[in-house]
């Protein structure tokens, strides 16, 4: 995804690779996230509550997920009007908030790498322990 968003960056900045490597590269970001970051916060939410608060913690953060993804897209375009530089027909500054969007996800997959825990093939009591250490 970081590499994606990264390209992105280049091609908004500097015109390199044209049109046509945009689009592939914004296809190629929604399928990453789309397979990586988009699902795996569904099951990380359900996996990482105790069974006696469970519903209640999932609600919360579900609610908390939505409305953190309504504000960034909502914010989009105002952070984008702000680096609005246009030079030779590409718009310059647009680049640098995909710069900032791919250097966060390259910092997020070290971050998950850190702090999540493996959840494959243990109970959710298992996991419950894991986590209150």
């Amino acid at each position: 995804m970081s590499v994606f968003l990264f390209l992105i960056f280049l091609i908004l900045k500097f015109g390199l690779f044209g049109n046509y490597a945009l689009i592939i590269c914004v296809l190629g970001y929604q399928a990453a996230f789309s397979s990586s970051m988009g699902v795996v916060i569904w099951v990380l939410l359900s996996e990482m509550f105790p069974n006696n608060i469970r519903a209640r913690a999932f609600s919360i953060s579900s609610f908390t997920n939505w409305v953190f993804n309504a504000l960034i897209s909502f914010l989009f375009p105002v952070v984008i009007g702000l680096f609005s530089a246009t030079a030779g027909g590409h718009q310059t500054g647009v680049g640098f908030v995909f710069a900032f969007y791919s250097i966060v996800t390259f910092i997020s997959f070290f971050f998950y790498g850190k702090y999540l825990v493996e959840t494959k093939g243990k109970s959710l009591e298992e996991l419950e322990k894991l986590v209150l250490k």
